[in-house]
């Protein structure tokens, strides 16, 4: 459709139908497909490392539990820089 505002400013840029974006012109010439996403984990997480979440995870709690007990940990001190 040549009445979209994109294709209107890019062609007054000097780009031609077919051709991709970019100085050489070697963009992308087709569009990014969607894909559906069937389960419930978020966006990026994959089954690469499943044990890495459940490593965070332990050190958080451990961290929770701590401040949950009372004891007061002397933090480190800091370096100087």
């Amino acid at each position: 459709d040549t009445n979209k505002f994109g294709q209107k400013l890019l062609e007054k840029m000097g780009w031609e139908k077919g051709k991709g974006l970019g100085a050489q012109e070697n963009g992308m010439t087709e569009h990014i497909k969607a894909s559906y996403k069937w389960d419930q984990s978020g966006l990026g997480a994959g089954p690469q490392n499943p044990d890495a979440w459940v490593a965070h995870q332990d050190d958080f709690n451990d961290l929770l539990k701590m401040l949950n007990s009372g004891k007061k940990d002397e933090a480190p001190e800091e370096k100087e820089k």
